[in-house]
């Protein structure tokens, strides 16, 4: 945490020194700021710290703290909502900006049509020559002003509402995770939380530039009804039905896409859960041969996820066929209409009417109804965000004795005895009897004072037992004074973790009272350890006192272990600790509590994960030496330290048997007082099969921490491109779409032709034997022009009649053809909308499956470099990409790309004065776009790369919850979050800017383009018209050139956030090729039942876990007989679980390894791994039933599934479960106590019959009781297996038939117990000599039982532990 902090200063230091805010008005307008950084990245690769700093008003810590004062307003109402917080903090920050500068904006866009009607009346002879080129001039400058406002209008959307709502809503999110109740956890899991703050908070992100169209659109709709019913009249009405048709059509489409968004999100969750667990538990999965099973369940999932994606896919798809097409439905029902009634359509009202509509289409056809659209997805995001943030939080109860209650608003004070004067001859620590509590001077009150206490997990439980089988406490009442050890024991289940949790306010007190003084130190049972250096974890943010800290290290026995260290303290642990011993990892949570020099100090069972010599050392030097002052809880299961303890808490299933001294305990009638009674002759107790000294774990090589993320460098190559469609069709079906594409577009194209050749070509349709009324007369009606004409406007001497019928035939003609290009357009647009959808969402749906099944197939040695977060990023954030804006994107960029090279196409053709602007034109745009692209493509790789860790970081604060907040680090913690969220905020922020800096310059250049041809069209007019240009002719040029400038470069933008986004699909792909276990290259065909006998040899057996790491196991040579129960012993990092990873082959085997007399080398790895059962040390459970844990491929009938159980102690519990198997379990099992998680695994394995079955400690977390109860079992239901134990208890594996003892990775000795013991300076003999006379005389007297063959013996050995 020193590191984090210095993180936070530099951050600090960087927030007063941004460009952002130092940048002028200029600079704004033209995004000069950002200029450095892309030219910077023209020359270079960027990288993180080119990105420029964060500013005061983007830092994650303001922010937060922004929101989170508009949310605690809220929750003092009596219904919060988060949907009125934001927006309160969005209309003081935003609103007066985006209300003045869009208005600005939209005036602008509605202002070029009437400077287009002027200038085309010129054609007409209606303006002169000086007016037209001072009307060609304003609306030339109308596009650049609004170029520049509309871009820093979006700038500040993004930045102002986007990205800091999404910047304080994920602070929020994290900084609720450190407040939640442990209630509240066992409703959620991690991938809920992975979505929030990847897709949901991203969803507003989003909004925030459609967020002004919502009600701009409303003006923009009223003011284009004005103008066109100036153009048109009532015929205006015929097209604006049409648009209230759609209107209503986006209302209920907008309701569908919310309705498909809350569907996705549930089933993203499920997904990104089930993932989280199998990261979790990716090492048991592979020893089960999981993979493919749990591959098939994310798969489940993924198609029902996709389902949903794709009908959200086709309703967008019609959406933007009707987008594209609908401007020409609603002209053409207003253009028909206006001449059926009479009038006459000239080129100056049809081009006015389309470029005023075209405004219309951009600000309410497309943009207000994509805002409705992400308006109800991010109200969809914003309730899910709601609903977490309502969630039960954590009472804390140690402040100053300020007490937790439950229902009893006036709690008795204690009563009973309290801390005495009198001295324990038994004592170690806190060494005094009880006297009443009303005897106690002030300074003796107590620090924990616990009276008539009823708690459960649950709130609101009815009775103990809830449907998931919480553990709850009831009617506990017990103190502890300050230089007192209270010791709390009992059989698994029996509330022991439920008490401390109690005491540091995770559970909810239904009664009673309880009281904490002081600060509170916490040791979890299962130690959390984040990824930093060790002295990170055991300083946790505090600060730094050389004393105290070598202190710690020395009473926690980690010295030796730091010095076999690389880098001492300073050495990574890795992601949970990766690199670190189980009972490393132990030393190093309960160090992290003895340095904050806490009050009171709550210890769960710390002392388990650890061998019994250095155990000892522990209890002596820490708890009763460096805590000797303090006020001490100790859980355990260990019982030879019970003497030691002032007073001896036992439970059982949730209730007090009483508080006692060891002496009352003796001579109780209780039954651990009998199992007490047979140790007192022990001098030390039971001992561990681990040697003292334990120094870096050599189970893990050396080299193989955390290595950095791998990001591509330069463009995105385009066999990536051609393998991401291919995904998802063959070349014909691209093919086809393409050809879809083209086709369509120029339909779309030819159907405006025709409206111009219309107005421009009216009056060639009449019979020439008439006579025309005169010009002024003409020139004086509203419905004539000099060169287009009306019905009324003709007479004709001889026929009148039949002129009439050859003018209505004319106008039947010109309509039907445009009747029947507008319906094929419509037909082509929306067929093409849905191919190239369904095409890109099959792409994403091959590359989840390829990503997925890389992921399973990958080395072990994958997982342990890589954090979790880095890969559910990949299954998160960058899937969602490709799920959801990919798709809109590309269909986009080639729409958008080929309506820009067809109105280039018409441009050029009508009006060949456009090309002389082409070519220097041409060069800018790809000059930007490489410049542009050069840097964005990076800036969005290191975005997606500081990504990851905020995931991370997400996981690893669940998972140690609990320790954070006894350790009161949630500041720190949250401090640290914030620091990663201005990480990924300088990339994100360099990306709006630079999008931002290219679209600004393209309008710009388009309005230029538009500058040069309008003047040279209008000098072509004015010098012998050479091209014969008239007024149909240059209006819908011109109407084209308008919208053309902003066609391009919004191509431009789509292509370069096309080529973005593909960078997520990199991502993708770039795991979906990861290297795969090693395989043989012709495996074996193997006998049916083999293992038929369960023999297990090793020739010259190297193991390392990595090909360039240092082996941890060397030349090793063993032959295991069949049927025999092999023991493992040896020090912390010797390579004990390294011998049975060999066996399974997680990692690079040198050497032979064979069963009965098959080399495994040669073996398929699913074959192989399938002929071995394993229970491993750490439990791994899923979210799900109990019978799915048990069994998740239903392979077995319940009758096994209840003697499993029964075996393992656990049938009675879970038969008094609401629904037994059916019961569900949280994520990782949370809601059962370690010791039932590990008794669980231990049935599973049991289910597997196979000949050969490895225990890796797998009893290291029950009491003595239960563990001779599993060992008995073991001994009984694989008599006839081959046995493997790594034991964590001496006495576990003193009976087996033979005793491995394993040094520095090699064997060094191998044989019978008896025949070991015979050698005084053997290995085994000085761990037995290290137990005490007595107790080593008992295992040598059972060890020469076992040599002669004495089974009463064996059997009095059994019984006596």
């Amino acid at each position: 945490m020193a590191a984090d902090e210095g993180a936070g200063e530099s951050s600090s230091e960087q927030l007063l020194d941004s460009p952002v805010e130092r940048a002028s008005f200029f600079s704004w307008l033209l995004f000069l700021w950002i200029g450095p950084l892309i030219n910077l990245g023209a020359k270079q690769t960027l990288e993180q710290d080119n990105l420029l700093p964060v500013g005061k008003q983007d830092a994650a810590s303001v922010l937060c703290s922004r929101l989170e004062t508009e949310w605690t307003r809220q929750l003092s109402k009596s219904k919060p909502s988060l949907l009125y917080a934001c927006v309160s903090l969005v209309v003081r920050e935003y609103l007066p900006i985006a209300a003045v500068v869009h208005g600005f904006s939209i005036t602008m866009g509605f202002l070029q049509p009437f400077f287009l009607g002027k200038v085309i009346d010129y054609f007409t002879g209606n303006v002169d020559r000086a007016d037209a080129y001072l009307y060609t001039l304003g609306f030339v400058l109308l596009g650049i002003v609004r170029a520049l406002t509309y871009h820093t209008l979006y700038f500040v959307a993004q930045r102002e509402v986007g990205m800091h709502l999404r910047v304080s809503l994920t602070s929020l999110v994290h900084k609720k995770v450190l407040q939640l109740h442990s209630s509240s956890l066992l409703k959620l899991t991690t991938g809920h939380i992975v979505n929030l703050v990847s897709t949901d908070v991203q969803r507003l992100d989003e909004l925030c530039g459609w967020l002004s169209s919502a009600w701009w659109g409303i003006v923009a709709f009223i003011v284009t009804i004005v103008l066109v019913w100036y153009q048109l009249g009532v015929a205006c009405f015929a097209g604006f039905a049409l648009v209230c048709v759609n209107l209503v059509f986006q209302a209920i489409s907008a309701k569908f896409t919310s309705k498909y968004r809350d569907q996705m999100a549930v089933l993203t969750d499920k997904r990104i859960r089930f993932m989280n667990e199998i990261l979790t538990g990716v090492q048991l999965i592979k020893m089960y041969v999981w993979e493919m099973p749990f591959g098939a369940v994310i798969t489940r999932v993924r198609d029902e996820e996709l389902a949903v994606v794709r009908k959200r896919q086709y309703l967008w798809g019609f959406n933007s066929a009707i987008g594209e097409v609908g401007l020409h439905l609603i002209l053409y029902l207003m253009f028909t209409t206006y001449v059926y009634l009479g009038n006459t359509l000239t080129p100056r009202t049809a081009f006015v009417t389309l470029a005023t509509m075209q405004v219309f289409r951009n600000e309410v056809l497309y943009l207000q109804v994509r805002a409705f659209t992400t308006l109800s997805e991010g109200l969809v995001a914003i309730y899910r965000i709601q609903d977490f943030l309502l969630l039960a939080e954590s009472k804390k109860v140690r402040r100053h004795g300020s007490p937790v209650s439950g229902t009893n608003p006036n709690p008795p004070v204690v009563s009973g005895n309290g801390c005495t004067g009198m001295e324990l001859k038994t004592g170690m620590h806190a060494d005094k009897v009880s006297v009443p509590h009303s005897q106690l001077a002030e300074d003796q009150q107590p620090l924990v004072n616990v009276v008539n206490l009823t708690s459960s997990w649950e709130e609101g439980e009815e009775s103990l037992e809830s449907e998931n089988g919480p553990f709850s406490l009831l009617n506990l009442n017990f103190h502890i004074c300050k230089g007192e050890l209270l010791i709390a024991v009992g059989a698994v289940g029996a509330g022991k973790t439920s008490l401390l949790m109690s005491l540091l306010g995770e559970l909810h007190v239904r009664s009673g009272h309880c009281t904490v003084q002081g600060d509170v130190a916490y040791a979890a049972q299962l130690p959390w350890v984040f990824s930093g250096s060790v002295q990170d974890n055991i300083v946790f943010g505090r600060t730094f006192d050389a004393d105290r800290y070598k202190s710690v290290v020395a009473g926690c026995c980690l010295d030796k272990d730091l010095q076999g260290m690389p880098y001492g303290d300073q050495t990574l642990v890795g992601e949970r600790g990766v690199k670190l011993s189980g009972g490393q990892k132990a030393r190093i949570g309960l160090a992290r509590a003895v340095y904050q020099d806490a009050d009171v100090y709550l210890l769960d069972d710390p002392l388990s994960a650890v061998d019994a010599e250095v155990g000892r050392l522990i209890f002596e030097k820490c708890i009763c030496g460096m805590l000797k002052e303090k006020a001490v809880l100790l859980v355990t299961h260990q019982q030879q330290y019970l003497s030691s303890a002032a007073r001896i808490l036992v439970l059982d299933q949730g209730r007090s048997l009483g508080t006692w001294t060891y002496s009352e305990l003796l001579a109780s009638d209780l039954g651990l007082a009998k199992s007490l009674a047979k140790d007192t002759s022990r001098s030390e107790g039971e001992r561990s099969a681990e040697g003292a000294g334990d120094p870096f774990s050599q189970d893990r090589s050396d080299d193989e921490g955390e290595v950095a993320e791998d990001r591509s460098i330069g463009s995105v190559k385009w066999e990536h491109y051609w393998k991401f469609f291919r995904a998802g069709a063959n070349k014909a079906t691209l093919l086809f779409a393409i050809s879809i594409f083209i086709i369509a577009q120029a339909s779309i194209i030819t159907s405006d032709w025709w409206l111009a050749n219309w107005t421009s070509n009216f009056n060639t349709t009449v019979s020439s034997p008439m006579n025309w009324t005169n010009a002024s007369e003409a020139e004086t009606d509203n419905n004539t022009t000099r060169n287009c004409y009306s019905p009324r406007t003709l007479t004709n001497q001889s026929g009148t009649d039949s002129i009439q019928r050859q003018l209505k035939y004319s106008t039947g003609y010109f309509v039907g053809v445009w009747s029947g290009l507008l319906a094929l357009s419509v037909a082509l647009a929306t067929f093409r909308s849905v191919v190239i959808r369904q095409i890109l969402v099959r792409s994403s749906k091959a590359l989840h499956e390829m990503m997925l099944s890389s992921i399973l197939k990958a080395p072990m040695l994958f997982f342990n470099t890589n954090p979790s977060g880095r890969i559910l990023n990949r299954f998160a954030k960058d899937l969602n990409l490709l799920d959801i804006l990919l798709p809109v994107v590309f269909y986009e960029f080639l729409t958008w790309f080929l309506v820009m090279c067809g109105f280039a196409t018409f441009i050029s053709y009508a009006n060949p004065t456009t090309l002389i602007a082409v070519p220097p034109m041409a060069v800018a745009f790809v000059f930007l776009r490489r410049k542009y692209i050069r840097s964005s493509r990076e800036i969005k790789r290191l975005e997606a790369v500081a990504r990851s860790p905020v995931f991370s970081q997400f996981s690893s604060s669940l998972q140690g919850l609990t320790t954070i907040r006894a350790a009161g680090a949630q500041d720190q913690l949250q401090t640290k979050f914030n620091n990663l969220l201005d990480a990924h905020t300088r990339g994100w922020l360099c990306y709006l800017a630079v999008v931002r800096w290219l679209s600004c310059r393209l309008e710009l250049l388009g309005a230029f383009y538009l500058s040069a041809t309008s003047f040279a069209a209008l000098l072509m007019f004015d010098y012998g018209n050479v091209f014969q240009l008239d007024a149909g002719t240059f209006g819908l040029t011109i109407t084209y050139q308008i919208a053309f400038y902003g066609y391009i470069q919004w191509t431009v933008r789509m292509s370069a956030d096309a080529e973005d986004l593909m960078t997520s699909s990199e991502r993708i792909l770039a795991y979906s090729e990861l290297e795969a276990e090693r395989e043989p290259a012709l495996p074996v065909q193997l006998p049916e039942n083999w293992p038929q006998h369960g023999r297990v040899t090793g020739e010259d057996v190297s193991y390392s876990y990595s090909p360039d790491g240092a082996a941890v196991l060397k030349e090793l040579n063993f032959d295991i007989l069949p049927g025999e129960k092999i023991g493992i012993v040896g020090r912390t990092g010797a390579g004990k679980s390294s011998f049975i990873n060999a066996l399974f082959r997680l990692a690079p085997t040198s050497g032979k390894v064979m069963i009965d007399g098959v080399e495994l080398d040669k073996v398929l790895l699913s074959t192989m791994r399938q002929k071995l059962s394993i229970i491993p040390q750490d439990p791994v459970l899923y979210s799900g039933t109990l019978r799915y844990n048990l069994d998740p491929f239903s392979r077995y009938h319940d009758v096994y599934l209840w003697n499993a159980l029964e075996m393992v102690e656990l049938k009675q519990y879970v038969s008094q479960l609401n629904k037994g198997l059916e019961a569900e379990l949280t994520e990782h099992g949370s809601n059962l106590s370690v010791g039932q998680r590990q008794l669980i695994c231990l049935a599973r394995a049991l289910l597997n019959r196979n000949r050969i079955l490895m225990i890796d400690e797998a009893t290291a977390n029950v009491d003595r009781q239960t563990d001779s109860i599993i060992q008995q079992t073991l001994r009984t239901h694989f008599k006839d297996c081959t046995v493997i134990t790594i034991a964590h208890r001496l006495h576990t594996i003193i009976d087996s038939d033979r005793i491995m003892v394993i040094d520095s990775g090699r064997i060094k000795e191998f044989d019978r117990p008896f025949a070991l013991l015979q050698n005084k300076r053997g290995a085994l003999s000085e761990m037995v000599q290290s137990l005490g006379v007595t107790e080593g005389e008992q295992l040598r007297q059972t060890c020469q039982a076992l040599w002669q063959g004495d089974s009463s013996s064996i059997s009095t050995h059994q019984a006596a532990n």
